[in-house]
């Protein structure tokens, strides 16, 4: 059953409770995304997956003026966010392409998964 949560308002939950947490286009809005990796990591069963849908790295075009903290994520960017988070990254590509009149803008899809037997 899906269930919104923001990872950064406190999580009543135990610890090992989902399967699965996804988030889509929103980490290059978040200051801090190893620190809500972090907390996202330990709510996942053993072998759960955490499942991120986000911007390729990019110019800083795709929101124009808006100030965001991030212009996008490379692989290895992920690859260490999940690693700090204790987080094997299973899966790392290209998706989608989002098309403005701006440019074209990659979306990846990262599946992290929490080491141990499940």
């Amino acid at each position: 059953r899906p269930l919104r949560v923001d990872l950064l308002a406190g999580v009543p939950f135990a610890a090992a409770s989902f399967d699965l947490i996804y988030a889509a286009m929103v980490l290059h809005h978040v200051a801090a995304p190893p620190a809500l990796l972090s907390r996202a990591a330990p709510l996942l069963k053993p072998r759960g997956c955490l499942t991120i849908l986000d911007l390729l790295t990019e110019d800083g075009s795709f929101h124009g003026d808006a100030d965001v903290p991030h212009r996008g994520f490379s692989r290895q960017q992920m690859s260490d966010f999940l690693a700090g988070a204790g987080l094997d990254l299973l899966s790392f590509e290209v998706v989608h392409t989002v098309r403005r009149d701006s440019g074209e803008y990659p979306v990846f899809l990262a599946v992290g998964a929490r080491p141990g037997e499940g």
